[in-house]
């Protein structure tokens, strides 16, 4: 009886305190990997919150995807990876795109690819990437370009990059493929409007076709290609 009283008195003061210290050491400047792993390991705690393991990939994000602070995030969602639901994996993004927010709903698309690095046990973003599950990939493409009337998802983005001179394949001289990301970033406008920071989450500008989703480029190989000509 009173281990049962103290660990739901733990459970309930585990958010405040998670709150409290990302709030006191959830900064960019913080590269403190137990101070990290303290904050997701007590906010993880509080299993009365189902947007718990959300809410510790946002404040990941928030610090400009600090590699650091992404690869404690990755250990301690893996330690409670069964948690994780898959069946309500699209729900969220459904609700988003169905609203039209974009930039929120990209930002949900790079939470599914997390989720999905977790559950089929992928070493790093860049593999997950790499060999994507098919299934869950028509799923999103499919949203995106059912609630945008066709204008953006992965299969629209597809057609630009093959009108700049992309191909499926990563047997390309390395110039050549690096020269059609920058053509196919310029025309759908990532450099500007994802890669400067001063232009992020800016819901007010229309945006253009092939835009969205984006914010996954940065998490896989979009970081390299960051510094480069931004115009």
């Amino acid at each position: 009886m009173l281990e049962t009283l103290a660990r739901k008195a733990f459970q309930a003061f585990c958010p405040v305190l998670s709150e409290k210290l990302y709030k006191l050491w959830g900064k960019k400047e913080n590269d403190s990997e137990e101070k990290w792993r303290e904050i997701f390991r007590l906010l993880f705690a509080d299993k009365d919150n189902s947007e718990r393991f959300r809410q510790g990939f946002s404040q990941m994000l928030a610090v400009q995807h600090d590699d650091k602070v992404d690869h404690i995030l990755k250990t301690e969602l893996t330690k409670v990876a069964s948690e994780l639901s898959r069946t309500r994996l699209f729900e969220k993004l459904e609700e988003f795109l169905r609203q039209g927010q974009w930039r929120t709903s990209d930002e949900e698309t790079v939470w599914i690819f997390y989720q999905l690095m977790i559950l089929e046990e992928f070493n790093g973003f860049e593999k997950l990437c790499e060999h994507f599950p098919c299934q869950e990939l028509k799923e999103i493409d499919s949203l995106w370009v059912k609630y945008s009337n066709g204008q953006f998802g992965f299969s629209v983005q597809k057609e630009i990059w093959k009108n700049v001179g992309g191909t499926s394949s990563f047997s390309m001289v390395q110039r050549r493929l690096e020269r059609n990301f920058v053509d196919y970033a310029d025309q759908v406008k990532w450099w500007k409007r994802h890669y400067d920071k001063t232009a992020l989450h800016s819901e007010e500008r229309k945006p253009v076709e092939g835009e969205f989703p984006a914010r996954w480029v940065t998490f896989s190989f979009g970081s390299k290609y960051r510094t480069k000509n931004q115009k």
